[in-house]
């Protein structure tokens, strides 16, 4: 579960809001960040094999945002889905989450 997540997020006022992941491997763990043309609006560590995170977040955009949230788009990485074959079609399951390497 991630910490108050639907707290962070920011207001933002436009409409057909699309965000982005990003990703920034360090010693242990990561830091996964969600964008919106290209300014953080979340950050948060994250360990090996992280892509089940995606539901809450997509959940928690939709929350915040409403109609306006348009999509979510997923840069897979090794990190991210380790050894599991099935992130990919887990992830392209969320509605509003478009998936790519």
């Amino acid at each position: 579960m991630i910490t108050n997540l639907l707290e962070k997020l920011p207001d933002l006022e436009e409409t057909d809001l699309i965000f982005d992941t990003d990703e920034k491997i360090r010693l242990n763990d990561a830091l996964l960040q969600i964008k919106h043309k290209d300014k953080v609006i979340w950050q948060e560590n994250v360990l090996f094999e992280y892509y089940g995170i995606f539901h809450e977040i997509c959940s928690a955009l939709q929350e915040k945002y409403g109609t306006r949230f348009d999509s979510l788009n997923i840069k897979l990485t090794g990190y991210m889905v380790g050894d599991s074959y099935r992130a990919s079609g887990i992830l392209e399951a969320i509605p509003k989450c478009n998936v790519f390497w």
